[in-house]
Protein backbone atom coordinates (compact mmCIF):
# COMPACT_ATOMS: atom_id res chain seq x y z
CA UNK A 1 0.00 0.00 0.00
CA UNK A 2 2.95 2.76 0.99
CA UNK A 3 3.71 2.06 -3.06
CA UNK A 4 0.53 3.83 -3.71
CA UNK A 5 -0.43 5.86 -1.09
CA UNK A 6 1.25 6.71 2.46
CA UNK A 7 -0.23 9.52 4.32
CA UNK A 8 3.14 11.31 5.38
CA UNK A 9 4.38 11.31 2.08
CA UNK A 10 0.61 12.55 0.93
CA UNK A 11 1.06 15.34 3.33
CA UNK A 12 4.50 16.75 1.82
CA UNK A 13 3.42 16.53 -1.49
CA UNK A 14 0.19 18.57 -0.60
CA UNK A 15 2.19 21.14 1.19
CA UNK A 16 4.78 21.45 -2.13
CA UNK A 17 1.94 21.95 -4.21
CA UNK A 18 0.30 24.57 -2.03
CA UNK A 19 3.73 26.18 -1.57
CA UNK A 20 3.63 26.22 -5.90
CA UNK A 21 -0.10 27.84 -6.09
CA UNK A 22 1.42 30.58 -3.83
CA UNK A 23 4.07 31.13 -6.06
CA UNK A 24 2.32 30.17 -9.51
CA UNK A 25 -1.19 31.69 -8.95
CA UNK A 26 -1.11 33.41 -5.07
CA UNK A 27 -1.11 37.13 -6.62
CA UNK A 28 -4.00 36.33 -9.08
CA UNK A 29 -5.87 35.06 -6.55
CA UNK A 30 -5.43 37.66 -3.94
CA UNK A 31 -6.73 40.45 -7.15
CA UNK A 32 -9.61 38.41 -7.61
CA UNK A 33 -10.68 38.20 -4.11
CA UNK A 34 -9.93 41.45 -3.43
CA UNK A 35 -11.72 42.41 -6.62
CA UNK A 36 -15.12 44.22 -4.88
CA UNK A 37 -12.71 46.35 -3.43
CA UNK A 38 -11.33 47.61 -6.79
CA UNK A 39 -14.45 47.58 -8.45
CA UNK A 40 -16.16 49.81 -5.83
CA UNK A 41 -12.97 52.59 -6.00
CA UNK A 42 -13.22 52.57 -9.54
CA UNK A 43 -17.04 53.13 -10.05
CA UNK A 44 -16.80 56.05 -7.05
CA UNK A 45 -14.02 57.50 -9.45
CA UNK A 46 -16.16 57.68 -12.38
CA UNK A 47 -19.05 58.53 -10.77
CA UNK A 48 -17.31 61.61 -9.35
CA UNK A 49 -15.69 62.11 -12.70
CA UNK A 50 -18.79 62.12 -14.76
CA UNK A 51 -21.48 63.92 -12.29
CA UNK A 52 -18.83 66.42 -11.51
CA UNK A 53 -18.34 67.08 -15.28
CA UNK A 54 -21.87 67.37 -15.49
CA UNK A 55 -22.43 69.19 -12.74
CA UNK A 56 -24.98 67.03 -11.69
CA UNK A 57 -23.41 65.74 -8.26
CA UNK A 58 -26.28 63.67 -6.14
CA UNK A 59 -23.82 62.18 -3.16
CA UNK A 60 -21.72 59.35 -2.62
CA UNK A 61 -23.10 56.33 -4.96
CA UNK A 62 -21.91 52.83 -4.48
CA UNK A 63 -21.90 49.90 -7.34
CA UNK A 64 -25.16 48.32 -7.50
CA UNK A 65 -26.18 45.10 -6.39
CA UNK A 66 -26.34 43.39 -10.15
CA UNK A 67 -23.63 44.71 -10.48
CA UNK A 68 -21.81 43.28 -8.24
CA UNK A 69 -23.52 39.94 -8.93
CA UNK A 70 -21.64 40.52 -12.54
CA UNK A 71 -18.41 41.17 -11.57
CA UNK A 72 -18.31 37.91 -9.30
CA UNK A 73 -19.31 35.68 -11.99
CA UNK A 74 -16.79 37.53 -14.44
CA UNK A 75 -13.63 36.81 -11.50
CA UNK A 76 -15.07 33.27 -11.12
CA UNK A 77 -14.90 32.59 -15.04
CA UNK A 78 -11.14 34.33 -14.86
CA UNK A 79 -10.33 32.03 -11.96
CA UNK A 80 -11.68 28.40 -13.79
CA UNK A 81 -9.68 30.06 -17.15
CA UNK A 82 -6.68 30.73 -15.78
CA UNK A 83 -5.99 28.54 -12.64
CA UNK A 84 -5.61 25.44 -14.31
CA UNK A 85 -2.98 26.74 -16.95
CA UNK A 86 -0.86 28.94 -14.36
CA UNK A 87 -1.06 25.74 -11.85
CA UNK A 88 -0.53 22.77 -14.12
CA UNK A 89 -0.27 23.77 -17.60
CA UNK A 90 3.66 23.45 -17.20
CA UNK A 91 3.70 19.69 -16.73
CA UNK A 92 3.18 19.18 -20.35
CA UNK A 93 6.75 21.20 -21.06
CA UNK A 94 9.89 19.01 -21.14
CA UNK A 95 11.98 20.25 -18.39
CA UNK A 96 9.45 21.18 -15.45
CA UNK A 97 7.27 18.08 -16.59
CA UNK A 98 10.43 15.56 -16.18
CA UNK A 99 11.27 16.77 -12.70
CA UNK A 100 7.42 16.37 -11.59
CA UNK A 101 7.53 12.75 -12.39
CA UNK A 102 10.68 12.31 -10.33
CA UNK A 103 9.14 14.01 -7.60
CA UNK A 104 9.25 10.99 -4.71
CA UNK A 105 5.46 10.44 -4.77
CA UNK A 106 3.19 8.39 -6.38
CA UNK A 107 0.74 9.44 -9.17
CA UNK A 108 -2.06 8.73 -6.50
CA UNK A 109 -1.16 11.16 -4.50
CA UNK A 110 0.01 13.55 -6.58
CA UNK A 111 -3.56 13.17 -8.17
CA UNK A 112 -5.05 13.54 -4.96
CA UNK A 113 -3.16 16.42 -4.17
CA UNK A 114 -4.14 18.22 -7.34
CA UNK A 115 -7.84 16.93 -6.72
CA UNK A 116 -7.25 18.86 -3.30
CA UNK A 117 -5.82 21.81 -4.66
CA UNK A 118 -9.00 21.89 -7.64
CA UNK A 119 -11.93 21.02 -5.67
CA UNK A 120 -11.63 22.43 -2.70
CA UNK A 121 -8.68 24.91 -1.95
CA UNK A 122 -8.80 27.25 -5.02
CA UNK A 123 -12.74 27.25 -4.95
CA UNK A 124 -12.93 28.09 -0.97
CA UNK A 125 -9.96 30.54 -1.19
CA UNK A 126 -11.66 32.52 -4.15
CA UNK A 127 -15.26 32.74 -2.33
CA UNK A 128 -14.19 33.53 0.99
CA UNK A 129 -11.89 36.19 0.10
CA UNK A 130 -14.53 37.68 -2.86
CA UNK A 131 -17.20 37.53 -0.21
CA UNK A 132 -15.84 38.73 2.73
CA UNK A 133 -14.26 41.63 1.35
CA UNK A 134 -18.04 42.37 -0.24
CA UNK A 135 -19.09 41.57 3.51
CA UNK A 136 -16.39 44.63 5.10
CA UNK A 137 -17.58 46.97 2.03
CA UNK A 138 -21.08 46.43 2.98
CA UNK A 139 -20.35 47.21 6.69
CA UNK A 140 -18.80 50.68 5.71
CA UNK A 141 -20.84 52.23 3.41
CA UNK A 142 -24.67 52.48 4.00
CA UNK A 143 -24.86 53.05 0.18
CA UNK A 144 -23.51 49.92 -0.94
CA UNK A 145 -25.99 47.75 0.19
CA UNK A 146 -26.72 44.18 0.88
CA UNK A 147 -23.74 41.49 0.99
CA UNK A 148 -23.38 39.20 -1.71
CA UNK A 149 -23.47 36.51 0.67
CA UNK A 150 -27.09 37.07 1.56
CA UNK A 151 -27.78 36.33 -1.78
CA UNK A 152 -30.14 33.18 -2.35
CA UNK A 153 -29.17 32.03 -5.53
CA UNK A 154 -32.62 29.60 -5.26
CA UNK A 155 -34.46 33.27 -5.96
CA UNK A 156 -32.31 34.42 -8.84
CA UNK A 157 -32.24 31.34 -10.99
CA UNK A 158 -35.55 29.60 -10.39
CA UNK A 159 -37.75 31.95 -8.19
CA UNK A 160 -39.52 30.76 -5.18
CA UNK A 161 -42.16 28.98 -7.15
CA UNK A 162 -42.53 27.60 -10.98
CA UNK A 163 -45.61 27.62 -13.22
CA UNK A 164 -46.05 25.45 -16.41
CA UNK A 165 -47.93 27.29 -19.19
CA UNK A 166 -49.01 24.66 -22.34
CA UNK A 167 -51.68 24.75 -24.65
CA UNK A 168 -52.94 28.16 -22.53
CA UNK A 169 -53.53 25.71 -19.33
CA UNK A 170 -51.45 26.76 -16.49
CA UNK A 171 -50.40 24.19 -13.90
CA UNK A 172 -50.46 24.83 -10.13
CA UNK A 173 -47.01 26.68 -8.17
CA UNK A 174 -44.30 23.58 -8.06
CA UNK A 175 -41.71 24.93 -5.88
CA UNK A 176 -38.32 24.19 -7.03
CA UNK A 177 -35.52 24.71 -4.65
CA UNK A 178 -32.08 23.86 -4.34
CA UNK A 179 -29.85 22.94 -0.88
CA UNK A 180 -28.06 25.53 0.78
CA UNK A 181 -29.42 28.35 -1.63
CA UNK A 182 -27.85 26.70 -4.08
CA UNK A 183 -24.56 26.95 -3.28
CA UNK A 184 -23.69 23.59 -3.80
CA UNK A 185 -25.14 24.37 -7.28
CA UNK A 186 -22.42 26.99 -7.15
CA UNK A 187 -19.55 24.87 -6.05
CA UNK A 188 -20.25 22.06 -8.73
CA UNK A 189 -20.55 24.60 -11.77
CA UNK A 190 -16.53 25.95 -10.62
CA UNK A 191 -15.14 22.51 -10.23
CA UNK A 192 -16.89 21.40 -13.31
CA UNK A 193 -15.18 24.73 -14.88
CA UNK A 194 -11.97 23.97 -14.06
CA UNK A 195 -11.92 20.26 -14.94
CA UNK A 196 -13.01 20.89 -18.08
CA UNK A 197 -9.51 23.72 -18.21
CA UNK A 198 -7.49 21.46 -16.25
CA UNK A 199 -7.60 18.69 -18.60
CA UNK A 200 -7.55 21.10 -21.72
CA UNK A 201 -4.27 22.12 -19.49
CA UNK A 202 -2.90 18.65 -19.78
CA UNK A 203 -3.61 17.16 -22.99
CA UNK A 204 -2.03 20.10 -24.71
CA UNK A 205 0.88 21.79 -25.57
CA UNK A 206 0.07 25.37 -26.53
CA UNK A 207 -2.79 27.40 -26.30
CA UNK A 208 -4.43 25.66 -24.20
CA UNK A 209 -7.30 28.06 -23.29
CA UNK A 210 -8.28 28.78 -26.65
CA UNK A 211 -7.83 24.79 -28.09
CA UNK A 212 -9.98 23.87 -24.48
CA UNK A 213 -12.56 26.62 -25.88
CA UNK A 214 -12.69 25.47 -29.83
CA UNK A 215 -13.09 21.57 -28.16
CA UNK A 216 -16.26 22.51 -26.05
CA UNK A 217 -17.52 24.13 -29.21
CA UNK A 218 -17.40 21.76 -31.46
CA UNK A 219 -18.84 19.31 -28.90
CA UNK A 220 -21.94 21.54 -27.79
CA UNK A 221 -22.47 21.46 -31.62
CA UNK A 222 -22.44 17.75 -32.04
CA UNK A 223 -24.31 17.39 -28.84
CA UNK A 224 -26.74 19.33 -29.74
CA UNK A 225 -27.10 18.50 -33.19
CA UNK A 226 -27.75 15.10 -32.16
CA UNK A 227 -30.25 15.98 -29.55
CA UNK A 228 -32.47 17.53 -32.22
CA UNK A 229 -32.09 14.86 -34.70
CA UNK A 230 -33.49 12.55 -31.84
CA UNK A 231 -35.90 15.35 -30.69
CA UNK A 232 -37.36 16.21 -34.06
CA UNK A 233 -37.58 12.88 -36.08
CA UNK A 234 -38.10 10.31 -32.96
CA UNK A 235 -40.40 11.77 -30.72
CA UNK A 236 -43.90 12.66 -31.72
CA UNK A 237 -43.63 16.66 -29.59
CA UNK A 238 -46.97 17.71 -30.90
CA UNK A 239 -48.67 14.40 -29.49
CA UNK A 240 -46.24 14.87 -26.66
CA UNK A 241 -47.95 18.36 -25.59
CA UNK A 242 -52.12 17.89 -26.39
CA UNK A 243 -51.61 15.15 -24.01
CA UNK A 244 -50.27 17.36 -21.37
CA UNK A 245 -52.05 17.48 -18.16
CA UNK A 246 -51.85 19.84 -15.39
CA UNK A 247 -53.27 17.71 -12.60
CA UNK A 248 -50.64 15.44 -13.53
CA UNK A 249 -47.71 17.27 -13.90
CA UNK A 250 -48.81 19.32 -10.36
CA UNK A 251 -48.57 15.40 -8.62
CA UNK A 252 -44.93 14.91 -9.59
CA UNK A 253 -42.15 15.77 -7.22
CA UNK A 254 -40.03 18.48 -9.01
CA UNK A 255 -37.94 19.45 -6.50
CA UNK A 256 -36.91 15.94 -6.23
CA UNK A 257 -36.69 15.02 -9.78
CA UNK A 258 -34.42 18.45 -10.52
CA UNK A 259 -32.31 18.20 -7.76
CA UNK A 260 -31.88 14.32 -8.91
CA UNK A 261 -31.24 15.12 -12.37
CA UNK A 262 -28.89 17.79 -11.52
CA UNK A 263 -26.54 15.62 -8.99
CA UNK A 264 -26.65 12.87 -11.64
CA UNK A 265 -25.44 15.16 -14.14
CA UNK A 266 -22.45 16.46 -11.52
CA UNK A 267 -21.61 13.06 -10.90
CA UNK A 268 -21.66 11.85 -14.54
CA UNK A 269 -19.53 14.83 -16.03
CA UNK A 270 -17.06 15.03 -12.96
CA UNK A 271 -16.49 11.27 -12.88
CA UNK A 272 -16.17 11.26 -16.63
CA UNK A 273 -13.70 14.22 -16.15
CA UNK A 274 -11.71 12.83 -13.41
CA UNK A 275 -11.07 9.79 -15.16
CA UNK A 276 -9.83 11.57 -17.98
CA UNK A 277 -7.25 13.56 -15.93
CA UNK A 278 -6.50 10.55 -13.73
CA UNK A 279 -5.29 8.26 -17.03
CA UNK A 280 -3.42 11.72 -18.48
CA UNK A 281 -1.70 11.98 -15.51
CA UNK A 282 -0.57 7.94 -16.04
CA UNK A 283 0.58 8.75 -19.77
CA UNK A 284 2.39 11.65 -19.16
CA UNK A 285 6.19 11.26 -20.42
CA UNK A 286 8.80 13.31 -21.56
Amino acid sequence: MNKYFDFKRFGKYLAYDLRNLRANYGLTLLILGCFPLFFYVINIIFNVIYHGFLGEWAGWSSPSFPARVSMFFVCLLVLVVSFPVQQYGKLTEKRYGSDWLMIPASRLEKFLSMLTVSLLVVPLAYLVSFNLTDWILSLLDPTYGQALVTWNINEAMYGNTGAVVVNGVVADEMPVTLGGGGLWLLWSSIIEGIFIFLLGALCFQRRKVAKTILCLIGLSIILSSVLSFIAFYHMDLDAYFDSFDPERMQNLNWNFRINLALWMHWLIVLGGLGTAIWFRLKTLKH
